[in-house]
C-alpha cells in the first residue's frame, strides 16, 4: 500500500519536535491512547461549546474560544505522535488505523461544529455549505484509498498540519476581536458584500469542490491507476462500481446536508441533535469504507445510515413536539448503532490479532527509528 502524503515546509519543522517528544513517552503507552486523548481534547472543546453556545450563535466568554484554539492545537500533534509511538514500540497495527481513522471521522465533524460556534453560523443550508467542503473531500479520500491503495492529501505548502492551524486561527480571531468580527460586511468584486463568515464558507465549499473533483478523476478519469492484485483480495473495484459506492456516498452526504438545512430555526436542542446524526451517521460511513479497505472485502452500500437520515429529514413535515421527539429518538438509535457496530469490530480485531486497544501488553522488537 502506497501513502502519499505531501509532507509540508511545517511539517518538516514539526518532525524533530515530535520526535523528541515521543522518544520521552514510557514504553507502556499504547499509541491507541495517545489517538483517544487527542480526540477527547476536540470533544471537550466541542462540549464546552455546546454549553455556552447551543445554537452555534451569540456570544461565549472569551476563553471558551481561547481553549478550543488550543484543543486544536494539541489535537494535531498528539494525531501525528501516535503513528510514531507505534512504531517505536512494535506495535503498529490494522487496529491503530481503524482507531486513528474512525477518530479522526468523529472529531472531524466536531471540530466543524466549533468553527461554526466561532463564526456564528447556526444549523443552516450555509453551515451545510461549510461542513461538505471539508467532508466530502476527507470521505473521498478514504474511498480513493480503497480504489488505488494510494492516500493522497496535501502539498509541498499546504497540508493537515496547516489546515489545523488555519481552523485554530479562526478560534483565536473570536477569542481576541470577539465573533462579531466575522459579521463584518465584505465587499464583493461584481457588486453587494457579504459576511466574512459568509465568504470564508464559500471559499471553503469552492475548495472542497476543487479537491473532491481530483479525487473522482484520479479513480474514474482515463488515466486512473488500476490497484495492484496485491492489494485486491476480495474487493468489488471497477469504474462502475466505483461510480455506484459514490451514489451510495452522496445519499448520505445529500441527506446530511438536507436535514441541517431543514433544522433551521427549530430551536438549540434540535439544532444540536441534528448536527449529531448527521455527524454520527458520517462517522459510521466512514468506518465502514475504512473496514472494508483494511479487509480488502467488498464495500455495502450505507443503507443504514441513508435510512436514519432519511427518517430524521422526515422530522420537516412533523408538529414541532413530534419532530423534537422524532430526532431524539433518531439520535439515540444513531448512537447505539455506531457505537454498537465499532465496539464489536476493535472486539474482534484484538481477538484476531491478540492485541488490546489501549494497552501494550509485551515490548518486543521494539524499533526507535521513527
Amino acid at each position: 500500500m502506497v501513502y502519499i502524503r505531501g509532507y509540508t515546509i511545517l511539517d518538516d519543522l514539526h518532525n524533530p519536535v515530535w520526535n523528541w517528544a515521543v522518544d520521552r513517552l514510557p514504553l507502556w503507552l499504547a499509541p491507541n491512547l495517545i489517538t483517544l486523548v487527542a480526540s477527547a481534547c476536540i470533544f471537550v472543546a466541542y462540549a464546552l461549546n455546546a454549553l455556552y453556545l447551543p445554537d452555534f450563535t451569540g456570544e461565549a466568554p472569551p476563553w471558551v474560544y481561547l481553549f478550543t484554539a488550543v484543543s486544536v492545537v494539541a489535537y494535531v500533534n498528539l494525531d501525528c505522535m501516535d503513528g510514531k509511538q507505534a512504531r517505536r514500540t512494535g506495535s503498529s497495527s490494522p487496529l491503530g488505523q481503524l482507531f486513528d481513522h474512525g477518530c479522526d471521522a468523529l472529531v472531524l465533524h466536531m471540530m466543524l461544529g466549533n468553527i461554526a460556534s466561532s463564526l456564528g453560523v447556526a444549523v443552516s443550508f450555509k453551515m451545510a455549505v461549510g461542513c461538505l467542503g471539508i467532508l466530502v473531500p476527507w470521505i473521498l479520500a478514504q474511498w480513493e484509498e480503497y480504489h488505488t491503495g494510494v492516500m493522497m492529501y496535501g502539498t509541498r505548502l499546504y497540508g493537515v498540519l496547516e489546515a489545523n492551524y488555519s481552523i485554530c486561527a479562526v478560534h483565536l480571531v473570536s477569542w481576541a476581536l470577539g465573533p462579531r468580527v466575522w459579521a463584518v460586511a465584505v465587499p464583493l468584486p461584481g457588486g453587494g458584500s457579504r459576511t466574512l463568515a459568509d465568504v470564508s464558507l464559500l471559499v471553503v465549499g469552492a475548495a472542497g469542490i476543487v479537491q473532491a473533483a481530483h479525487n473522482v478523476y484520479r479513480v474514474l478519469g482515463p488515466s486512473a491507476v488500476p490497484l495492484p492484485s496485491s492489494e485486491r483480495g476480495n474487493k468489488q473495484l471497477g469504474k462502475g462500481v466505483a461510480a455506484r459506492q459514490l451514489l451510495g456516498l452522496g445519499g448520505v452526504l445529500a441527506l446530511g446536508a438536507l436535514l441541517l438545512h431543514q433544522a433551521e430555526g427549530t430551536g438549540a436542542l434540535h439544532a444540536r441533535l441534528s448536527f449529531g446524526i448527521f455527524g454520527v451517521l458520517y462517522a459510521l460511513m466512514a468506518t465502514h469504507l475504512i473496514i472494508a479497505h483494511m479487509c480488502k472485502e467488498p464495500l455495502p452500500p450505507p443503507w443504514l445510515a441513508i435510512g436514519l437520515l432519511g427518517v430524521a429529514t422526515c422530522c420537516g413535515l412533523l408538529t414541532v413536539g413530534h419532530a423534537r421527539a422524532l430526532i431524539a429518538v433518531v439520535a439515540v438509535a444513531a448512537t447505539a448503532v455506531y457505537l454498537v457496530y465499532t465496539v464489536s469490530i476493535i472486539d474482534q480485531i484484538c481477538g484476531f490479532l491478540g492485541i488490546r486497544v489501549l494497552s501494550i501488553p509485551t515490548i518486543g522488537g521494539a524499533s526507535k527509528k521513527h
